[in-house]
């Protein structure tokens, strides 16, 4: 079966740190492998956060997010204890779709490269919905910040 490799980008405009904690843990004692989401999820919240919305309100009382796609390259483990730097660029920024790029780091070595797909949700409608105005200009501007780089991608 052919293999998915992502590269990582020359340029992330977003970075923070997330600690790993126990419940981040599988049964081997590592970072498991459903919850390398979650670790990238808690940066986008810190993400949305900075432009004052949630990943479950955008700012009009009815859209969210939800990830429609993922690949993901593990490099190296992740134990309890320590901080990852997680870095997230937007890119391919349309009406109700973008994707998010994400490197998560330790110490300078590499532990993870994340593609993600992410949709606008309507909760209300139950349906996709569309990005909010200011967070498509939050986005368009991160976008903007990590040009330059190649999108993620099979090598």
């Amino acid at each position: 079966m052919p293999r998915t490799t992502l590269r990582a980008l020359d340029r992330y405009p977003f970075a923070t740190a997330v600690e790993l904690g126990a419940d981040d843990m599988n049964h081997a004692g590592h970072l498991g492998f459903d919850r390398v989401l979650c670790v990238v999820q808690r940066a986008w919240s810190v993400l949305f956060a900075g432009m004052g919305v949630r990943d479950t309100d955008l700012g009009d009382g009815r859209t969210g997010v939800i990830v429609s796609d993922v690949a993901i390259n593990y490099r190296a483990e992740g134990f309890a204890g320590e901080r990852l730097q997680v870095e997230l660029a937007p890119f391919e920024l349309e009406a109700s779709t973008f994707r998010f790029a994400a490197r998560l780091t330790r110490d300078g070595t590499l532990v993870a490269l994340l593609d993600l797909g992410i949709v606008a949700f309507d909760y209300q409608r139950r349906a996709k919905g569309r990005w909010p105005a200011d967070v498509a200009r939050g986005l368009g501007a991160l976008q903007a910040r990590g040009r330059g780089s190649e999108a993620a991608g099979e090598a």
